[in-house]
């Protein structure tokens, strides 16, 4: 289960929610926006936001933050279905290229690497 702690509206706009990646526990910080975008993503995958977090834990870049691998995630996955492109087909599914962190998960959970 996902533990929500609510901001303090008058400091951050940001929202801090517990997560298991990868077996492990860890909290990162998104805007409510980033958030529901994020659980309607993992959704429309039929997995959890604790399964599709550790895929992209899986795949970010060395140095990069789980934080910003998913913000990049979410932008990516929306340009995406805005575009019609595929990452993943163009090469960009975390063996090559600059989004090595991009999930292909289109098809059911457990899908990539």
């Amino acid at each position: 289960m996902v533990e929500e702690r609510k901001p303090d509206t008058k400091t951050s706009s940001l929202v801090s929610r517990n997560l298991v990646v990868c077996g492990r526990k860890t909290t990162v910080r998104l805007e409510d926006e980033m958030w529901a975008s994020f659980k309607n993503i993992a959704k429309s995958k039929e997995c959890s936001i604790n399964d599709l977090a550790s895929r992209i834990d899986r795949r970010r870049e060395s140095g990069q933050s789980l934080t910003s691998a998913i913000r990049l995630f979410v932008v990516l996955h929306y340009r995406d279905e805005a575009t019609g492109t595929n990452f993943a087909k163009a090469g960009h599914d975390g063996e090559t290229g600059n989004n090595a962190f991009y999930v292909d998960l289109k098809g059911k959970p457990g899908a990539g690497k």
